[in-house]
């Protein structure tokens, strides 16, 4: 938890509750912190709710909301929820459901996939998501963007250059600032000017950062973005001219066309390798030894030495990371279920996706372990210590492994790793 310094404890506070997918209650407090001082908000963060079936996260904030309802005098108008990846599709799930949330912000991911968990005409709070553009779930947050326009909720999507992780303090920044404005807007908090200067400042130093350094469709992303939200509060002409001179240009239609055809490229490529995945991963099995993976991620890679542009190498690095992430989670799954067939197929696909990473081989050979495959658990295991795994404590103490300790080469394998 985190009070801000203007807490009182007899004034009614606004409220974050952040939602970390792996349960790390000090990270989650840490992202949010100084925008959290800055905007005078109370940070509350969960050491126990994680990434894992609803209804026991929906019982642990449950009893993280009586808690702090019951302890501190909390704005009724003002409770927010954020999240990160697993989080954030928590948060917004909170939102849809009880309707008594002002705001969500959701990082890295968008709603929970049954019906119920999205936002509908009857959701009354605003909605702020931030994603990194090599994240795997890039595309599904303009697919959020796209249902949350269609129901009538206030939005904004922010995207910035990074992978699957917490925001920078940057954008969580904007977000909170974001956020702000819409209090205005709503009429929770009373305008303050000199902020309103700030922010406006702010945003618009931001926007020319992009326009200097990156793309022309960034630039036009950020300069419309800057016109909507500030229109209310100052004179615009001047952006919206800016505006509509960047986008009168070549260099921005060819951009524009590029963007739209990486995008149907992706969500082409994209569904092909889940179908695949999934009709695979069924059946615990690949019929042709993974060669039609293998030959799709070279024809990927390819993608990149034949067209280098941003867009094209943004997409690559993101199909290949859900990929991973869709077959991490599955291994997962399939693992804690103890359907070790199924977790092997998508531990395979692990090692062909991290080909000279050591851990993949060593999380292979435990998989081999479980389903007393002995060669192919001494193999995977020479290979991870080939690769560079470091922690040979996990082998030699291993107890998936002990069983093979009899075995002369296996012996003999544990003793060069204690020599």
């Amino acid at each position: 938890m985190y009070l801000p310094t203007s807490f009182n404890k007899d004034i009614n506070s606004a409220i974050i509750f952040v939602f970390d997918p792996s349960g790390n209650g000090k990270r989650g407090v840490e992202v949010f912190l100084k925008s959290a001082e800055k905007f005078n908000y109370i940070i509350v963060c969960s050491n126990n709710s994680k990434n894992g079936p609803y209804q026991l996260n929906f019982d642990i904030t449950n009893r993280l909301f009586n808690h702090v309802f019951s302890e501190f005098n909390i704005d009724s108008n003002q409770i927010y929820t954020a999240g990160f990846s697993g989080g954030s599709r928590l948060a917004c799930t909170i939102a849809v459901l009880t309707g008594t949330v002002q705001g969500v912000i959701g990082c890295g991911a968008g709603f929970g996939m049954d019906i119920d968990k999205k936002p509908t005409f009857d959701s009354k709070f605003s909605y702020v998501g931030l994603v990194g553009d090599e994240d795997m779930n890039y595309q599904e947050m303009f697919y959020a963007r796209e249902w949350l326009n269609k129901v009538l909720v206030d939005n904004e999507l922010f995207t910035y250059k990074d992978e699957h992780k917490w925001p920078p303090q940057i954008q969580i920044n904007r977000a909170l600032i974001w956020i702000e404005l819409q209090a205005y807007k709503r009429k929770l908090r009373p305008k303050n000017k000199e902020l309103l200067k700030a922010m406006y400042q702010q945003n618009y130093e931001y926007v020319s950062l992009i326009e200097r350094n990156e793309s022309l469709l960034s630039a036009v992303n950020e300069y419309e973005r800057l016109y909507r939200n500030y229109k209310p509060y100052f004179d615009m002409d001047s952006i919206f001219a800016k505006i509509s001179k960047l986008k009168s240009t070549n260099d921005f239609q060819i951009e524009l066309q590029i963007r739209n055809q990486i995008e149907a490229k992706e969500y082409q490529i994209s569904e092909t390798f889940l179908d695949r995945f999934r009709n695979e991963s069924a059946f615990g099995r690949s019929d042709d030894n993974y060669a039609w993976w293998k030959n799709e991620l070279k024809e990927l890679n390819n993608e990149i030495k034949k067209d280098s542009n941003y867009f094209t190498v943004k997409m690559v690095k993101r199909l290949r990371y859900r990929l991973f992430a869709v077959a991490i989670e599955s291994s997962n799954l399939y693992s804690d279920n103890n359907d070790l067939e199924r977790a092997l197929y998508c531990n395979k696909l692990l090692v062909i996706l991290n080909k000279k990473q050591p851990y993949w081989y060593f999380r292979l050979a435990q998989n081999h372990a479980k389903l007393n495959a002995y060669r192919q658990t001494l193999l995977n295991l020479e290979k991870a210590i080939r690769f560079g795994f470091k922690n040979k404590a996990a082998i030699i103490n291993g107890k998936e492994f002990e069983k093979f300790k009899t075995k002369k080469k296996f012996h003999s394998f544990i003793e060069s790793l204690n020599n």
